[in-house]
């Protein structure tokens, strides 16, 4: 993905411009829509309460997303605020592994216990 875009959606995520950020997502070409962009667009989904959707998409992509903190940490947080605190559970401790010093997934991880 190109800079300029990734820009243009961390301004809109910071912004709190959840909406956009997916009209933009959702506006790409089928052919340049990646693992990167199934996190964006996951993140886009949870930010807007769209936890039950975001959840099916990152799980349709587990296999690529498995060595990488941002993509448990999205399915942890869906997964939270669908009341699965049991698997949220498990990706936050995968984040953990992958990236100790995260604070938010420690965060997460209490929270479901």
């Amino acid at each position: 993905m190109e800079r300029k875009l990734l820009d243009t959606l961390d301004l809109l995520h910071d912004t709190g411009r959840h909406t956009e950020a997916l009209t933009l997502l959702e506006g790409m070409p089928a052919e340049e829509r990646d693992a990167e962009w199934t996190g964006l667009h996951a993140r886009a989904l949870n930010n807007l309460g769209r936890y039950a959707e975001a959840a099916k998409e990152l799980l349709a992509c587990r296999k690529a997303g498995e060595g990488d903190p941002l993509w448990h940490y999205r399915l942890g947080y869906a997964l939270y605020y669908l009341g699965r605190e049991g698997e949220a559970r498990a990706e936050f401790e995968a984040v953990l592994r992958l990236t100790p010093e995260d604070e938010d997934a420690a965060r997460f991880l209490d929270w479901c216990e």
